[in-house]
């Protein structure tokens, strides 16, 4: 003996089940994007904050190079007069704490620029 059947549901009035169920993944379809998106603006924003840094600390260096190198100048100047002695010892100690004020000054400058290429290629996601 052998038989064969089938069950079918149907119900004509869910009283508006399927109309909830579809408006509520319609919803929470609407969220996930609204929530790609803001992740996709705080990411493109975090790079554009670490880029800006990257070429201000490009340009510290190179102000800081020409701080660094005037100063330098000057101390040659400075050690030149003292050694024709037309300027005192103090002048030429007063310009030499100068000096290595301004490069100082480029080694925080180039710590500052390598510092932000790292957190540049580290919001790249490179390392």
């Amino acid at each position: 003996m052998t038989s064969i059947g089938f069950e079918v549901k149907w119900e004509p009035w869910d009283w508006g089940r399927r109309r909830d169920i579809v408006n509520q993944k319609t919803v929470t379809e609407t969220q996930a994007r609204t929530q790609l998106h803001d992740a996709q603006a705080r990411v493109l924003m975090d790079v554009n904050t670490r880029f800006r840094k990257l070429e201000e600390s490009r340009m510290l260096i190179s102000v800081a190079q020409a701080e660094r190198d005037a100063a330098q100048q000057r101390l040659r100047e400075v050690t030149n007069k003292y050694e024709q002695q037309a300027v005192l010892l103090s002048d030429v100690l007063r310009q030499q704490a100068s000096a290595a004020g301004a490069s100082d000054e480029y080694q925080q400058a180039l710590l500052g620029f390598w510092s932000a290429k790292s957190e540049f290629e580290k919001s790249l996601g490179e390392d």
